[in-house]
């Protein structure tokens, strides 16, 4: 997720260069190499993953899709691909990203950011107790992941788990204190326990949390 950042922003104020489609490319397969180092039997896949990334990032989600799916077509046994076209999908809302995430899965049963976008969207409609062993397992894959206990979390306040859901997001504040939505979660499910003082604390943590920052 880092090194695709630091590429969108050389996509955004840069021209695109063959080495930033690699750079993408690299990031969505999330391999471990740097540009010129792709191994020979991927380079072309990742040809195609930067190429699909780099339009998503210039808003040309269709374009990105269209590339993806070359992608997906030409490599349906590569990791991260059917998590790439899983990822465009749900820029545009298209249901059918759960299936991609779900293929993801077939091929690479540990994949965190998968189990992790696969609750979310459960979250999202309504379904807690769907997603719940996504992120239960995304949690054990990777308990040092805030986000992974932030959504645990959610989807335990939304199932009615109250308890859990407050030691969940207490997890995760702890893990990264600073991040202004996990305490607003964590401040509504200590107001969904009684606890009024503590949704206090962390409700104005994050108003703090939230205001810009002087240069």
């Amino acid at each position: 997720e880092v090194a695709s950042g630091l590429a969108m922003t050389f996509v955004a104020e840069q021209a695109v260069t063959p080495q930033v489609v690699e750079a993408a490319g690299i990031g969505a397969l999330r391999l471990k190499a740097l540009p010129g180092q792709v191994p020979a039997g991927v380079v072309e896949a990742v040809r195609l993953a930067g190429e699909a990334s780099v339009l998503a990032w210039q808003k040309r989600i269709p374009d990105a899709k269209a590339v993806a799916g070359r992608l997906r077509e030409a490599f349906p046994d590569t990791a991260n691909v059917h998590y790439l076209m899983g990822y465009l999908r749900l820029l545009e809302n298209d249901p059918g990203a759960l299936e991609e995430f779900e293929k993801e899965l077939k091929l690479s049963p540990d994949h965190v950011p998968a189990r992790l976008q696969i609750a979310y969207e459960y979250l999202n409609r309504g379904e807690a107790e769907k997603g719940l062993p996504y992120a239960e397992r995304a949690v054990a894959l990777a308990p040092k992941d805030f986000i992974g206990r932030d959504i645990h979390g959610r989807l335990l306040l939304a199932a009615g788990r109250v308890e859990e859901a407050v030691s969940a997001l207490e997890e995760a504040v702890q893990l990264q204190p600073a991040s202004a939505e996990a305490n607003f979660h964590l401040a509504s499910a200590y107001a969904r326990a009684g606890r009024k003082a503590d949704a206090a604390r962390h409700r104005a943590e994050f108003e703090k949390l939230q205001k810009p920052r002087n240069p």
